[in-house]
């Protein structure tokens, strides 16, 4: 005789588990671990409160990928937004957000989403500190920088 599946084993696979009467969802994304009480003892509720989370979670994965990257607004920088500088600024600039240049070179793969102020820390210590650059020098590379997130 067959062994019945219980509503536990049924939903398990579904990153649902029963703990203390209540319905968790316990899943993990990569290095990410997503652990709720679904609010609820019903196993039904807790799978609609399971789809609804990941229906969401995909929705903002979709939505990252369209985010521009770095390069993608540096290149619109150059080629639209520079016609207000001084000719000799204008070409400073230029360098500056060349795409084999200390800011592109580091900084351009990156998504405008994943820039933090660890991220410009970093590109600080290894493009201007390391390479020996003054602070002068560094805060140039900034403005240029600056000027491609506004």
């Amino acid at each position: 005789m067959a062994k019945r599946k219980t509503k536990k084993s049924i939903y398990h696979h579904l990153h649902l588990n029963k703990k203390g009467g209540m319905i968790y969802y316990d899943r993990r994304f990569g290095d990410r671990r997503e652990h709720f009480s679904t609010q609820t003892k019903d196993w039904e509720k807790a799978a609609e409160v399971r789809d609804e989370f990941e229906r969401k979670l995909k929705e903002r994965v979709e939505a990252q990928s369209d985010v521009p990257t770095f390069a993608v607004f540096a290149e619109r920088t150059r080629q639209e937004d520079m016609g207000h500088y001084a000719a000799s600024s204008l070409e400073d600039r230029k360098s500056q957000l060349k795409p084999d240049g200390r800011i592109l070179r580091t900084l351009g793969s990156l998504r405008l989403d994943q820039f933090t102020l660890k991220v410009l820390r970093e590109w600080w210590t290894c493009e201007i500190i390391n390479a020996g650059l003054s602070p002068k020098t560094g805060r140039n590379y900034l403005d240029a920088i600056s000027a491609v997130l506004n």
